[in-house]
């Protein structure tokens, strides 16, 4: 299996400009674009926050290169344009920075694993976000 850890980019900047609640539809927003680049059987969490998990079931060793597809094709999806705001007419733009695990070659635990994808998520982010 894979984790996919993502973690939405410069979210913060949406609340000062559009509040709470356009932020909160924006992340309803993220989370169905996410949901429509993976497979049915797979598992899309929001641990809070601007942060995400999508677990890859049935993923082998072979598979790296879809599993980089499917990473990419979140990236794309979450890079255009949002527009919410019920009614107000805010377009949001943002990006994500997704760290990726495989077990059990980057950790025996679940545990282990959320940390791995978190560390290289977070090597995403210093490396140059998206």
């Amino acid at each position: 299996m894979a984790l996919l850890f993502i973690d939405l980019d410069h979210l913060r900047l949406v609340n000062p400009q559009y509040g709470h609640v356009v932020r909160d539809e924006l992340l309803e927003c993220v989370a169905t674009r996410i949901t429509s680049c993976v497979r049915q059987s797979d598992t899309i969490t929001r641990l809070g926050g601007d942060e995400f998990t999508v677990i890859l079931l049935d993923i082998g060793v072979g598979d790296t290169l879809q599993i980089g597809l499917i990473a990419k094709n979140i990236l794309r999806k979450i890079a255009v344009p949002f527009h919410v705001g019920m009614g107000q007419a805010c377009e949001a733009t943002i990006s994500g920075s997704i760290g990726i695990a495989l077990f059990p070659e980057d950790a025996k635990t679940p545990e282990q694993l959320l940390k791995s994808a978190d560390r290289a998520m977070y090597f995403a982010k210093h490396s140059g976000r998206n």
